[in-house]
């Protein structure tokens, strides 16, 4: 039984892959990745681990719930990034409140 997150993985592709159809109707049941614009067919859900992944609009762990679509790379780099700037973030705020270090390069 698929779980929950396959379930709306392939929601999110069926839907995806309609609306692609409508403007290229030589495309068939394939997903294009937003950002890097890859197609995929439907056994990239069913690869392990499926090379299209959940991704989040607005990260977890900053309470978003929507979702869209992502090849697996796109995903995980979208996701790194992220993670990456607000750790930098942290950082910044941490030494302008004097409770960090941040390296400083002059100039």
């Amino acid at each position: 039984m698929p779980t929950n997150k396959q379930r709306k993985r392939q929601a999110l592709f069926i839907y995806f892959a309609k609306n692609l159809n409508l403007y290229f109707p030589s495309i068939e049941d394939t997903f294009m990745c937003p950002v890097s614009k890859d197609l995929l067919g439907r056994e990239a859900l069913n690869s392990d681990p499926p090379q299209v992944a959940l991704a989040h609009l607005v990260p977890e762990s900053l309470g978003g719930r929507a979702v869209t679509l992502a090849c697996r790379t796109c995903e995980s780099s979208l996701s790194a990034a992220f993670d990456k700037a607000a750790a930098d973030e942290k950082t910044l705020h941490e030494w302008n409140d004097g409770k960090g270090t941040r390296d400083v390069h002059v100039r």
